[in-house]
């Protein structure tokens, strides 16, 4: 998924009138939490150019639940946020889950880990 896509994606979801640029900066914020249990090296921020989440598919969703549970925030519209906010923490749970299982450590014969 893509910034711009997870864009369009929570404002069909959510209309609103907060700016594409703050909604970028949203994304980033989640894309940088994800990369440390991603164990992956913290994304650069090159807004407004369009880049790829880190999240791959089928995990992708948590990028659409985040930002609309921020969109719902930003709005004042607290009994929606809160609805957003447990979809999208567990989307969240899942999407770690989904890493962990498709990213497990390989063991050598000394007992050693590294990921692939």
């Amino acid at each position: 998924m893509t910034t711009r896509n997870a864009i369009a994606q929570a404002d069909k979801l959510r209309p609103n009138a907060v700016d594409e640029r703050e909604k970028a900066g949203w994304l980033h914020s989640l894309d940088t939490e994800l990369a440390e249990t991603m164990q992956v090296p913290e994304p650069a921020d090159h807004w407004p150019e369009d880049q790829d989440m880190l999240m791959p598919e089928p995990a992708s969703q948590v990028y659409v639940h985040y930002l609309c549970a921020m969109i719902d925030w930003a709005q004042q519209d607290m009994e929606q946020y809160q609805i957003d906010q447990a979809l999208y923490e567990s989307a969240r749970a899942q999407a770690a889950a989904w890493w962990r299982r498709t990213h497990r450590p390989r063991v050598s014969a000394t007992g050693a880990r590294w990921y692939p």
